[in-house]
């Protein structure tokens, strides 16, 4: 395991466990027609966005046929040459509707780029704007896992974008995903992760 890896494995594993009643109170929060409220042990993630490709028809996708592949940031940071330029240069309000999270309650400045939220680190080597449990950065990696999807040049596989696919063009998608942290940035990190790691276990509970 490299050291980008390693270090977000580290910050990853360290969101805080959810229970049931506050589970239930974030998806009675989400915005209305994107989760399904009335089971609370459900995955928020799986409830949303996962739950909008089994219903735009791409079920299949979920189970068995075309597993889903989503990259991590790390995946991305080693490509960045072969990215289009133009998404790299966008800034993060921009693109995500919203500035990127230093913490729960603080923003780091909205004109930071993909670019710079994506891979800039210190002189220590931690990426100084991933922000609680690396949110920040999950979310540019499942947006690009989205934009890419099924591209030559890229193993990943998430199709939500697109013409009666989920979300009909990108920057839906972004804005919709920035939207379902819903102030909870390093809880719904936690099911980012999940739909990095282990799509199949989100699929699961649809």
């Amino acid at each position: 395991m490299d050291k980008n890896t390693l270090q977000e494995s580290q910050a990853e594993q360290t969101t805080p466990a959810q229970t049931t009643n506050g589970r239930r109170k974030f998806l009675q929060k989400a915005s209305a027609g994107a989760l399904i409220a009335t089971i609370p042990a459900k995955s928020v993630w799986a409830t949303g966005l996962t739950n909008s490709v089994v219903a735009s028809g791409h079920g299949s996708d979920m189970a068995g046929g075309n597993s889903l592949v989503v990259k991590r940031p790390w995946y991305w940071v080693n490509r960045l040459s072969h990215l289009n330029q133009h998404i790299l240069d966008l800034k993060f309000s921009d693109l995500f509707g919203g500035a990127p999270y230093q913490t729960t309650h603080t923003f780091f400045d909205g004109a930071l780029t993909i670019r710079q939220v994506l891979a800039f680190t210190n002189d220590s080597g931690h990426y100084v704007y991933a922000g609680p449990s690396n949110f920040n950065r999950l979310m540019i990696s499942a947006y690009l896992s989205a934009v890419y999807s099924d591209s030559a040049a890229f193993d990943v596989h998430f199709p939500v974008i697109g013409h009666n696919r989920s979300y009909p063009d990108d920057r839906v998608f972004a804005k919709k995903l920035y939207k379902m942290a819903n102030g909870s940035p390093s809880s719904f990190a936690l099911e980012l992760g999940k739909l990095h790691d282990s799509p199949e276990s989100l699929a699961g509970t649809v």
